[in-house]
């Protein structure tokens, strides 16, 4: 006997399928979506405070 599935993951798989009716110019679309909703979670990896003091060190 399988596991029961959250409502969560059957929400995905059933959203996994209905990728499958998308033209390309509707795959397209929602990769810059996905792609934008992703970047917008970018966190920058140092301070402007470092990025000066590495950049002084080359100056």
């Amino acid at each position: 006997m399988s596991p029961a599935l959250s409502p969560s993951l059957l929400s995905f798989e059933a959203f996994k399928q209905q990728l499958e009716a998308l033209n390309q110019e509707q795959l397209r679309s929602l990769r810059n979506e996905i792609n934008r909703k992703l970047d917008d979670g970018h966190t920058t990896l140092l301070t402007e405070e470092e990025t000066k003091m590495i950049s002084s060190l080359f100056s």
